[in-house]
């Protein structure tokens, strides 16, 4: 074995150039594995960085998809969101947050007067502003308490008390405290989406605007399929009906940037394994390059008494020897680059596969017959 070694070190110095190429195309073939690998895992990170920050909007409109405000739909859909409908196996309201919810009615009295249910200042939308008084919390919308915020043109109809009547059309008349000024138009009145407004129990209306963000990117999928149980994908086809509400999900920016980053995982997938087999191909090819005209070394070495696998050794040996530098290179890169071992495993399967191509062309070439390479060349 020592002997077959100092001849396949003899022969190596004899061929400098190529030991100097195999040095770096080993440190090349190392070091790919692990820079894909690397790209990978960035492709990955950013993937979940995205999913992390984006939120997702859902709006609900009318049936037809036509409509985002006024849209006149049964509040039983925001009793679905808000997760009061689980004894009826709806169970939506986890894929839920950031609800905004709003409600308009028109006023008997004051004369031409709206009132708008709100679950927050958020919900009434960027052209209306609340301003509350000294001592109130905006978080007052989210109660049920019998209060409002008011226009300004409104405020002569407050009482000593700081109370506003307020005459409803087909029901009785209600009393608020006013607790802060609404900006941006006149005759509004916003009060608590929950405020018990008729005291002889609980009442249905429309929805005039609600919209939500989904509570977990990563679940989009399933967060669509559940939605779109109790919800109506958008068509003009569709009726209007109080009943059916359509559910718009803005999802396609994100969509169409997700795609785009797995494919690109996809396809640095494919280039590793591609690279496996390259690696192969090319230890066969250098084994063929170095060794095509040494059948009648490799003769006579099996006629000097050497096994054939032991011929085969000695001319993988000699292959194997200028790549351990470059796989002490290529080893060094890849650490540098993934900050740790883990592209090693795909470094040493490309060695393993470039020495397997090697010995496959020397096996091959050292299977002629001593006897008959004697005669052919005679």
């Amino acid at each position: 074995m020592k002997g077959l070694l100092t001849v396949a070190w003899k022969n190596l110095r004899h061929r400098l150039p190529a030991a100097i190429g195999l040095v770096l195309l080993s440190a090349a073939l190392f070091s790919g594995g692990s820079l894909l690998r690397a790209m990978a895992r960035s492709q990955t990170q950013a993937l979940e960085t995205m999913t992390e920050q984006t939120e997702i909007t859902c709006i609900v409109t009318d049936a037809t998809g036509t409509k985002t405000g006024g849209i006149n739909v049964s509040d039983s859909f925001a009793h679905k969101l808000r997760g009061k409908l689980h004894e009826s196996g709806c169970t939506i309201d986890e894929y839920v947050r950031d609800l905004r919810l709003t409600a308009r009615e028109e006023l008997a009295s004051p004369e031409r007067a709206v009132l708008i249910r709100a679950n927050g200042p958020e919900a009434i939308g960027p052209d209306l502003k609340l301003r509350f008084a000294d001592g109130t919390e905006e978080t007052c919308l989210a109660g049920t308490e019998l209060v409002c915020c008011i226009s300004p043109n409104l405020a002569g109809l407050t009482d000593e008390n700081g109370m506003i009547r307020l005459e409803r059309r087909f029901l009785p008349p209600v009393s608020l405290r006013v607790v802060g000024t609404v900006i941006g138009a006149e005759s509004i009145a916003v009060c608590p989406f929950d405020a018990q407004l008729y005291a002889e129990g609980s009442e249905s209306f429309l929805l005039d605007r609600c919209s939500f963000t989904l509570s977990d990117t990563r679940r989009l999928d399933e967060a669509k399929e559940a939605l779109f149980e109790w919800f109506t994908v958008p068509s003009l086809t569709n009726a209007s009906d109080p009943g059916k509400a359509g559910l718009l999900i803005q999802d396609a920016e994100y969509t169409a940037a997700a795609e785009e980053i797995r494919s690109h995982i996809v396809l640095l997938g494919r280039l590793r394994i591609l690279l496996l087999l390259l690696s192969g191909a090319l230890g066969l090819l250098t084994g063929l390059l170095m060794n095509r005209k040494r059948q009648r070394e490799f003769a006579v070495m099996r006629c000097l008494g050497c096994k054939r696998l032991a011929v085969t050794f000695s001319a993988a040996t000699e292959q194997l020897l200028p790549m351990l530098p470059g796989i002490a290179v290529g080893a060094l890169i890849g650490v540098a680059v993934l900050r740790d071992g883990t592209g090693l495993a795909d470094g040493f399967l490309q060695m393993l596969l470039y020495l397997c191509g090697g010995i496959a062309c020397v096996w091959l070439l050292t299977g002629v017959e001593p006897i008959r390479l004697m005669k052919e060349e005679e």
